[in-house]
């Protein structure tokens, strides 16, 4: 009936009873927590004793023979006094139940349920009836029948009233969003997690439709989930929400149909789980694993296309070198000859034809050069990250070494604001370098604008073990949305054909989770964009003094 043991404990003990166990000695062979809040004794004291030793001695006796029948069969509930720990009393109901092994009698087990405050108010209650039976002798039957009546409607509603509340602490408590939907859409009842989601308190959203939820894309959605709700009785599955700040998120959804008493469907329960970090770690698993496959095929790539690529960087200057000595004799010839063609060409177009098309073999190749050193830098990205302790502002100098001039260049202002001396960091210094030297020819590249700017800066954590963040920040012409969910796949480039390998991006992602980091963008389209390296405290990013 119950769908856990810890839930049907919990029930006992919000009940005030205490599960028990004893041999057929009557010793206590176990005792549920709960005996703890009523007598004082956790279970460990408990067990291994008789529990005779607990009973007041003046029940005792009747104890010891209610026992007695019990282990011949004659199980009757009885009341009796316990003492707890620090001495006090407590009337105990208790129920029982003979356990029995290979047919002879090896213990029982059953429930004792506290019935102090019953027996008191009982007891003051008869000492009530029997001043009354001495004044009014003849009401005495009747009072004794309202007075069982309301014993009996007091506790019945006393037990409502507690599951009422368990219930209701439950459903407000609960870290799941639930929601009570009638079937027009109406919201008839929305606990706090429901609607903090959403970004409202449930008072301003009770009575509200359902759509409050939902832009008109996602109601769409609604609509295919209330099909199948009417079809199947139920729905599970994802739906994503509109929050009352226009922002989005999705949410795992389980809706079923609730009924009258008639059996009637009357409304929808809904409950709602916001899976927004469930799906950006399972983005950023698939992003890792396509990654690391694209590195080993990179590697192989590159390695194949490098081959035959340095026959041709090789064999170029000796056929240049060849030509330097051969055209001198065809020069000559010519001059013996004149009007002769070479392939259709007259010869002075042919000779410089000859060095042209050399020159184009050998950009071509160095082109092909270029491109293979980004496939194996990809495929060098997924290698051991080499840790060690360095100065933040020694890797912001020998950053801006490497590419301040070209920065210059590129853009109107660069713009550094150098870490405080004696910051420390755990890391690799060499693939932070790398990393921040691609975003910021990235940025520059991006700052198309008469004027342009990129930013460099770092913003450590208040606190040793806060996150500590490196901004590069250009005012170039941004991405929407579409683009930013691709800037770190391998290849993805928004630049003409040619210009661009695409795997700037994806080398930066790859080694900054190497050293125990992640990289966020934000970006506005025509706006520029804010690409952050995010080291963590307890890790790469945990700051020091020197």
């Amino acid at each position: 009936m119950w769908e856990s043991e810890e839930q049907f404990l919990s029930i006992i003990e919000n009940l005030n009873a205490v599960l028990y166990a004893v041999d057929a000695k009557g010793v206590i062979t176990y005792v549920s927590p709960s005996a703890e809040a009523i007598a004082g004794y956790t279970p460990a004291e408990l067990v291994g004793r008789f529990f005779t030793e607990l009973v007041h001695p003046e029940d005792l006796p009747q104890i010891q023979e209610r026992f007695l029948e019990l282990s011949q069969g004659k199980e009757t509930p009885i009341e009796a006094r316990v003492l707890s720990k620090t001495g006090e009393i407590y009337w105990m109901l208790f129920y029982g139940k003979a356990v029995y092994e290979d047919g002879s009698f090896a213990g029982a087990q059953g429930v004792l349920v506290n019935v102090t405050e019953m027996r008191h108010a009982q007891n003051a209650l008869e000492k009530l009836n029997r001043e009354l039976e001495a004044r009014v002798k003849e009401r005495t039957a009747e009072l004794e029948k309202i007075n069982k009546r309301l014993r009996g409607e007091i506790k019945k509603r006393k037990r409502k009233e507690k599951q009422l509340q368990l219930l209701s602490q439950a459903v407000e408590q609960s870290s799941n969003g639930i929601a009570i939907i009638d079937l027009d859409g109406k919201v008839l009842f929305i606990n706090n997690a429901f609607a903090e989601s959403h970004g409202y308190s449930p008072g301003e959203v009770l009575g509200e439709h359902l759509s409050i939820f939902h832009n008109a894309q996602q109601m769409k959605q609604v609509e295919n989930a209330n099909r199948q709700i009417r079809e199947n009785g139920e729905f599970l599955g994802e739906i994503w929400h509109t929050r009352h700040d226009g922002t989005v998120f999705p949410a795992m959804m389980h809706n079923s149909l609730l009924y009258d008493k008639d059996g009637r469907p009357m409304a929808t329960i809904q409950t709602l789980q916001d899976i927004t970090e469930h799906k950006k770690m399972e983005q950023r698993l698939f992003q890792s694993e396509k990654l690391a496959s694209l590195g080993y095929l990179a590697s192989g790539i590159a390695h194949e296309i490098n081959n035959p690529n340095s026959f041709i960087t090789f064999n170029v200057p000796i056929l240049k070198d060849y030509l330097n000595e051969l055209m001198p004799i065809i020069d000559k010839y010519v001059a013996r000859n004149p009007g002769v063609e070479f392939c259709g060409l007259a010869y002075v177009d042919f000779r410089k034809d000859v060095f042209d098309l050399l020159q184009n073999i050998a950009r071509g190749s160095d082109r092909i050069t270029s491109t293979v050193g980004d496939l194996r830098e990809f495929a060098r990205a997924k290698g051991k990250a080499e840790f060690r302790r360095v100065e933040l502002r020694e890797i912001f100098r020998k950053t801006l070494t490497m590419c301040r001039g070209k920065m210059n260049r590129m853009v109107s202002s660069f713009e550094v604001e150098m870490p405080e001396q004696g910051l420390k960091l755990h890391t690799d210094p060499e693939a932070l370098e790398q990393v921040l030297i691609n975003l910021l020819i990235n940025g520059a590249q991006a700052a198309d604008k008469g004027e342009s700017w990129v930013k460099l800066r770092a913003v450590p954590g208040k606190k040793p073990d806060d996150p500590m963040i490196i901004e590069v920040t250009d005012n170039g012409c941004g991405m929407d949305d579409q683009t930013m969910q691709m800037i770190f796949d391998p290849f993805f480039t928004t630049k003409p054909v040619g210009e661009s390998t695409g795997l700037g991006l994806s080398i930066c992602h790859r080694l900054v989770e190497q050293i125990g980091g992640r990289i966020e963008v934000e970006s506005e389209a025509g706006k520029g964009s804010r690409f952050m390296v995010i080291l963590p405290g307890e890790t790469a990013g945990r700051l020091e003094a020197c």
